[in-house]
Parts: structure tokens; C-alpha cells; sequence
């Protein structure tokens, strides 16, 4: 996580709290010519992946070739077929934004114990925290007249669900959220179209 990542140890941190910046607004200083402002590159994933609370990575279906030769729309993305099948593609018009003008396509031609797809996040992956909250949240429709069911999970490394959420899609665009808190725990038909993401929600109290 960014707390884990990027945080400061305890004998760190008390040092830090015994530092002290003043800044004298009214005494005028040496000029410095044009230098102003702050500069920040993200690099490595710095700022997605590291100071940005999002989990996701590509959670809109952007990523292109432009960014890196290796991108493409379903960078990050896996299907999962658990005795199962299913067909996805990323298709672009009538999406819920023309900023985000891609969203993901998914048609569950078999359903099974697992059927869908699933997000690799940055890195080595999503770290998850027993005991803490994360808010999902999606934009998914269904398509063909029926309703689709969609059940979004949490997983381990040994692909065990530590938290999840339901809910069923409509023929039109809507939004859908579930806080999703991590406890120790030891089939859906249908097709439809969503673009997702996850956040810490002890840093961003969306």
C-alpha cells in the first residue's frame, strides 16, 4: 500500500516531528530567475501505482501504444474461465463518457464457478490489509434485453476471496459502489460492458 511503500518508520517519524520550517513571507530573499514551482515525474509508477491511492491499473481500457509499444487496451487485464467460458473485447461508442470514450465488452458464453475478468494492478500486484476498506466502484450496463449479474471480489495470492460485492446491471449506463472491508476467510450468465476502479479508502474518503 502507499502507507507501506512510501511511509516513514517510528523513529523517523519522530524526528520529522521535531524539524521546523518557518518561512518569513515579508523578508525578500536573493532572486532566483525563472525556477518556480515544484517539478514531479512518474516514473516506475510513482504516481499511479504509488502515491495515487488506485489500485487498477488501466481501469479505463485507455492504454495504447502511444504511452508504451507494449500497452494495449487490456494491459493489466486476464480473463478468468473457471470451468467456464467467456469472450472479451474493449469496443469504443455509446460509452458513458466521450473523455473515456472505451469501456470493456464481456460476453459469458458458459457461466462456471469463476467466469470474468480480473485486474493485475501495479507491480507485484494490489496489497490488501486484514481489517481495512477499499471502495470499488464501476459504470456496467447489460446488453441484449436481460439483466446481468455482477459480482466484483477481492482475492489473495492463493486466489481466496478476503471480500466482495454484488449487484445486478441494467440496460443503461449506472454507477455502482461497495466499500469492500478485508476479513480472514479460509456462476453469473449474461453480457454486459463496465470500466472499474478500486481506491484505499483510509486515504481517499470518496
Amino acid at each position: 500500500m502507499v502507507g507501506d511503500v512510501y511511509g516513514a518508520g517510528q523513529e523517523e517519524r519522530k524526528k520529522m516531528e521535531q524539524n521546523r520550517i518557518t518561512i518569513e513571507t515579508r523578508k525578500e530573499g536573493r532572486p532566483i530567475g525563472d525556477l518556480f514551482g515544484i517539478f514531479f515525474e512518474d516514473l516506475n509508477h510513482a504516481a499511479d501505482g504509488g502515491l495515487y491511492a488506485e489500485m487498477v491499473q488501466n481501469r479505463s481500457f485507455e492504454f495504447g501504444e502511444i504511452d508504451n509499444p507494449s500497452y494495449h487496451p487490456l494491459t493489466a487485464w486476464e480473463k478468468v474461465e473457471r470451468d467456464g467460458k467467456a469472450e472479451a473485447a474493449v469496443w469504443e461508442g455509446d460509452a458513458v463518457s466521450a473523455r473515456n470514450p472505451h469501456y470493456l465488452h464481456m460476453d459469458i458464453q458458459k457461466p462456471g464457478a469463476d467466469v470474468g475478468i480480473r485486474n493485475l494492478g501495479f507491480g507485484k500486484g494490489m496489497c490488501f490489509r486484514l481489517g481495512k476498506k477499499y471502495l470499488f466502484s464501476c459504470y456496467a450496463r447489460s446488453v441484449g434485453g436481460a439483466e446481468s449479474s455482477i459480482r466484483v471480489t477481492l482475492r489473495d495470492g492463493e486466489d481466496v476471496c478476503l471480500a466482495e460485492g454484488k449487484w445486478t446491471a441494467k440496460g443503461q449506463w449506472e454507477k455502482y459502489t461497495a466499500v469492500l472491508e478485508i476479513v480472514d476467510r479460509g456462476g453469473a450468465s449474461g453480457a454486459g460492458e463496465m470500466g472499474s476502479a478500486l481506491t484505499w479508502r483510509r486515504l481517499w474518503q470518496s
